[in-house]
């Protein structure tokens, strides 16, 4: 269930002088739950705030606008308010929201995971035993957002997108670092209550107490925006890019073709790309006068701008046009429960298509064939809302117009979508089963710079001091060296721990082309505590390095395997501008674990970060420099890695990389 504000005076509040630990706004911090507007009376009222003083001489949130509709991130330290650009949110939609500050003057609004509004502000700290954190209402006056809420939880941390995508998938939390509250919001005379030990409840305004609300389910919806792809009138027309988004699970790709010589193709003859996995494809929808209809559908594998995507047809005769409609789809369970339908219409008698349909899912059709004469299509049948439309460039390119629809399913039963009757064409309809809600196994908590430590000298050296953080018993430690002239400095011996703990070697050393510089990394379990200080290792001759060493905490990793899969990969060339990480398979019960990277580079310091990494540590020694990188989202079973790139001006390189393991 969920708590509902919908009366003056609601609003739903932690509050120090009541015993709440809340943050000071100038550190990090990231709150998160579901959302949904109820009505539309939310004019110039709070969504989410967290208050340094109890006057609100200070503070940071999300409000609503005076339409009711558009929402902003406003920053307050007394004076002119920092405020953002608007994002516009629906009534009735469910939102995975999110607000977080990184201690660093940016404060953010995430949906679903994504960030939607960024704004620069540094806020102040507020008065110890003075702040709050409140939902709904507006300085606890008449003013009142009409909303319900549900799973709340606060870090005094920020939490990467695919951290917060997780959260808001998983019925109870999943990164326990940093935790300081979780509200379920359940049902009934629990609804306040905070799960985290010695925290009192929520309070709310007790002139008017806040009641039930609705559940919240997850709905599919389309990821981004929905790219048409113009195939020309080739039937073997190549590549085309499209940019993949961040978080996508699933690509449905509708496609429409025209032939000039009024004989209906056959086949699509296949389809391919770089970003997903293998397509499941319906049969052509073809018509008397030669349009015809395609729906492809499978799970995204790999994120990117400039992803390609390549499509061939059967051409038995003149292509007059083609074209497609790449949608990406998120927060759907994917191919099991998809259904499919095509159908014809004559011009006069629409043809009618049909498929499964799941309650709380999604329908995507595409009608196809423009009226040539009106060039406009008619009306959408009830429930349906247009998503945008396209044509060809092609000899008719008319006879390949399209345009994509959407429907949510909101009961379980048959979808059914019609042609338009104004001119003959295809339809092809797609559906889309929700995601369920479940507990989230547990995954690797993200690393932080925090946890990181640099060393090194760019004199050569015999004897190498290599700093590592503070640690506790259990705690696991990856030492990360790179070493310049590795023909003839060929191994490096690892020391013990300070309580004797064996080095484990990860991976390496990998030596670049022409054994330029080298990488090797090794791990420790702590079985005892370690201060901050220096581990001495040996060289098989004296040269200069680089080291980063990585902690991670016990608890957040597997203990009796640390380490899955691993692999190295070396530069060919002694001038690539390129960083590659090792292109290889997690293992197959690698899942949930974090894909970490080190990379040596022989002079050259790194001008430009991986896509989709966070880097942790880079340092330039001089002869040689290190770059320590985590990949932003966590490994899944036998997934297959592609390779990140680092820009560097042009030189010699050795990578590493492997899995920690989840808990």
């Amino acid at each position: 269930m969920a708590i509902r504000v919908n009366a003056p005076y609601q609003a739903v509040y932690i509050h120090e002088p009541l015993g709440h630990e809340v943050p000071a706004l100038n550190t990090p911090w990231s709150v998160a739950g579901l959302f949904r507007f109820e009505a539309d009376v939310n004019l110039n009222t709070l969504i989410v705030a967290l208050y340094g003083t109890t006057n609100a001489a200070s503070w940071v949130g999300l409000y609503m606008n005076s339409d009711g509709i558009t929402c902003q991130l406003e920053g307050y330290n007394g004076g002119s308010p920092t405020v953002s650009s608007s994002y516009t949110l629906e009534v009735g939609r469910e939102y995975r929201l999110a607000i977080d500050y990184n201690g660093a003057g940016t404060v953010r609004m995430l949906l679903d995971g994504a960030v939607v509004l960024s704004m620069a502000f540094v806020p102040n700290a507020g008065t110890a035993g003075e702040r709050s954190l409140q939902w709904g209402g507006y300085g606890e006056l008449a003013g009142y957002t009409d909303c319900t809420i549900a799973r709340w939880r606060m870090w005094t941390a920020v939490l990467t997108e695919a951290e917060h995508r997780r959260e808001y998938r998983s019925t109870v939390p999943f990164r326990t670092r940093n935790l300081i509250h979780n509200w379920p919001m359940d049902a009934g005379s629990g609804r306040f209550d905070d799960t985290m030990p010695g925290e009192p409840p929520l309070a709310d305004n007790p002139a008017e107490p806040c009641g039930d609300g609705s559940d919240f389910t997850y709905l599919p919806s389309i990821f981004g925006v929905p790219q048409v792809v113009d195939l020309g009138t080739s039937a073997t027309p190549g590549a085309r890019t499209v940019n993949v988004p961040q978080w996508a699970e699933f690509v449905a790709v509708h496609i429409v073709g025209s032939d000039d010589t009024a004989v209906p193709y056959t086949d699509l003859a296949s389809i391919a790309s770089d970003f997903a996995a293998a397509f499941s494809q319906t049969g052509n929808g073809a018509i008397a006068t030669a349009a015809g209809g395609w729906v492809c559908t499978a799970p995204v594998a790999n994120w990117a701008a400039g992803r390609s995507v390549t499509i061939a047809f059967t051409q038995a005769n003149s292509l007059a046009g083609a074209h497609a409609f790449v949608c990406f789809i998120q927060d759907t369970t994917g191919v099991t429960a998809r259904g499919y339908g095509q159908a014809t219409g004559d011009g006069t008698t629409p043809g009618v298509a049909s498929a499964s349909g799941v309650s709380g899912g999604l329908a995507l059709a595409l009608d196809t064939r423009l009226n040539a004469s009106s060039g406009a299509f008619p009306g959408n049948q009830s429930g349906w809302d247009s998503v945008l439309t396209g044509e060809s460039s092609g000899t008719f390119g008319y006879w390949a117009s399209s345009r994509l629809r959407s429907k949510p399913i909101t009961a379980t039963g048959t979808e059914t979508a019609t042609t338009q009757n104004t001119y003959a064409g295809p339809i092809t309809l797609a559906t889309w089963a929700p995601a369920s809600l479940a507990t989230v196994a547990p995954t690797v908590a993200f690393p932080v710079a925090a946890d990181v430590t640099a060393s090194g000298n760019n004199t050569a050296s015999s004897s190498w001091a290599v700093s590592h953080p503070a640690a506790a018993a259990g705690d696991l430690l990856t030492f990360h060296l790179a070493w310049d002239d590795s023909t003839d400095t060929t191994s490096v011996s690892a020391p013990t721990g300070p309580n004797g703990e064996v080095a484990t070697s990860i991976a390496g050393p990998v030596a670049s082309s022409g054994t330029e510089v080298r990488a090797q990394a090794w791990r420790y379990i702590a079985t005892g505590a370690w201060s901050a200080g220096t581990r001495t290792f040996t060289p098989s001759a004296s040269e200069q390095w680089t080291a980063a060493v990585l902690k991670v905490r016990a608890g957040e990793f597997d203990a009796s395997t640390p380490v899955g899969a691993t692999a190295t990969r070396a530069s060919a060339g002694g001038a690539e501008t390129t960083v590659l990480s090792p292109a290889f398979s997690a293992g197959s019960t690698d899942g949930g674990g974090r894909l970490v990277c080190w990379g040596a580079v022989d002079d050259d310091p790194v001008i430009a970060n991986a896509s989709a990494w966070s880097t942790l540590n880079s340092v330039d020694r001089g002869a040689v420099s290190g770059t320590l990188a985590a990949r932003n989202l966590e490994a899944t079973d036998s997934e297959a890695f592609t390779a990140g790139g680092w820009r560097i001006a042009g030189d010699s390189w050795a990578t590493l990389a492997y899995v920690i393991r989840k808990p």
